[in-house]
This record gives C-alpha cells, sequence and structure tokens, in this order.
C-alpha cells in the first residue's frame, strides 16, 4: 500500500476540507468510529467497535481497516459502509485469527522458570 497518512480528532477540520473539496456527500464523521457492531464469528457472537480496527486517511471518501488493509469507501452510505465492512467475510476471517491468537493456550507467564 502506497504511503498512507492517517488522520486524528484533532484534525477534524482537515478531514471535512478535503472530502468538502472532492465532492464527497456524506463528509467524515468521527462518532462514527464510537458505533459498535455484533458479528457471528463461528457460534460466538462478538461486539466489536469501529475505533478499533478503523482510521481515518487523507485519501476522500475513505478510511483504512487496519485489520483487513482495506481502504472502505464512506462517500456514498456514509457511517453504514464502514459498518457493512466489519461484516464482511474477509474481516471476520481476520477477528477470528485475532481472538484465536490472544488467547493462546500454553503461554509462559512471567512466574514460571525455564527448566
Amino acid at each position: 500500500m502506497a504511503n498512507i497518512i492517517y488522520l486524528s480528532e484533532n484534525d477534524e477540520h482537515r478531514a471535512r476540507e478535503i472530502d468538502k473539496k472532492a465532492g464527497i456527500k456524506n463528509a467524515f464523521r468521527w462518532e462514527w468510529l464510537q458505533r459498535s457492531v455484533t458479528v457471528q464469528i463461528g457460534s460466538d457472537e462478538s461486539k466489536t467497535y469501529l475505533v478499533d480496527h478503523i482510521r481515518k486517511v487523507e485519501t476522500p471518501g475513505k478510511v483504512l481497516c487496519t485489520l483487513c488493509q482495506d481502504l472502505v469507501s464512506y462517500a456514498s452510505r456514509g457511517g453504514k459502509n464502514i459498518e457493512d465492512h466489519i461484516s464482511t467475510k474477509k474481516h471476520k476471517e481476520k477477528l477470528k485469527l485475532l481472538k484465536t491468537n490472544h488467547c493462546l493456550p500454553g503461554a509462559i507467564s512471567k512466574d514460571e522458570s525455564y527448566r
């Protein structure tokens, strides 16, 4: 992926200007990232917040999913498109892998010594 420049909430005015200059109908809103989506992963339901995996980038009408490394468009349907991405097969597979790796059994605690 080419050089990607992330924007923060401090860049809210800049993010809106980028979208406005590009004629984006649904300008980015930081409050979208506070939304949660419940996804079915196997037999488990998992609640995930958009802020955990989504970053606003300098590209007009786009955010980056840091889990999938995909640019996701919000230009036509706003935050709904971002929510829909969280429910895609690709994102759910990456989320499942992330959750599995966070719960690896048999990890040695810092109190245990090597023998």
